[in-house]
């Protein structure tokens, strides 16, 4: 076991699990499906935390996770999707968990590939290069409108810092589930996991940054 790897799930997991609590406590539909969104993925990377622990069962917790991050975007969708026309609203809500499930099926019965812990500990997702697409598809298509609305829930200054972290955030993700390069897996969890440490403790510790 590389216990780096699993450090990193750890510490993604202690982080999203904290910045999700603390944009439920936010109010408002913006943080609210922001932070339910957060919080599905918090067990979705438990999950993956236990496939690293215990590969025995690596393809069980993978897709458990799978399935949590797909369904977060739903709640992402709906975050993203605040300010527009309400049919306008339910037709993307409906679109887009039509293309998440088709997501889902893709890669759980029409691409299926075989999960694994690499030599060096890495945990390989080894989507096939359609599911990667479908997911790197609409992990971008929420994320543009939606760090443009979470960012305007906080002070000018550090409303820019928001949107970095996220953008990283979102870089790095596609990163794990496309990449099977070992450099481009360290120096991505590496940087997912100090920008989320900044996120993360910045959100905890001052309590100014909000918009009033």
């Amino acid at each position: 076991m590389n216990l780096s790897v699993l450090l990193f799930f750890l510490h993604t997991t202690l982080a999203t699990a904290i910045v999700g609590v603390l944009f439920l406590k936010k109010g408002g539909c913006v943080a609210k499906y922001f932070g339910i969104g957060l919080l599905l993925e918090t067990i979705g990377f438990a999950s993956w935390a236990l496939a690293v622990m215990m590969p025995d069962n690596l393809a069980t917790f993978v897709t458990v996770g799978a399935v949590l991050t797909l369904v977060s975007f739903i709640a992402f969708l709906r975050a993203a999707t605040d300010d527009i026309n309400p049919a306008l609203k339910n037709l993307f809500l409906v679109g887009g968990s039509i293309f998440v499930l088709a997501t889902f099926i893709a890669g759980r019965y029409i691409f299926p590939t075989p999960k694994f812990i690499s030599d060096e500990g890495f945990l390989m997702f080894n989507l096939a290069p359609f599911v990667q697409l479908m997911y790197v598809t609409i992990l971008v298509m929420v994320t543009i409108p939606l760090v443009e609305k979470v960012a305007r829930l906080f002070e000018s200054g550090y409303s820019t810092f928001v949107k970095f972290a996220l953008g990283i955030q979102v870089v790095g993700a596609i990163v794990l589930i496309t990449s099977t390069d070992n450099l481009s897996l360290l120096v991505a969890g590496w940087a997912i996991g100090l920008t989320y440490f900044a996120f993360w403790t910045t959100l905890l510790f001052r309590k100014d940054i909000w918009q009033s």
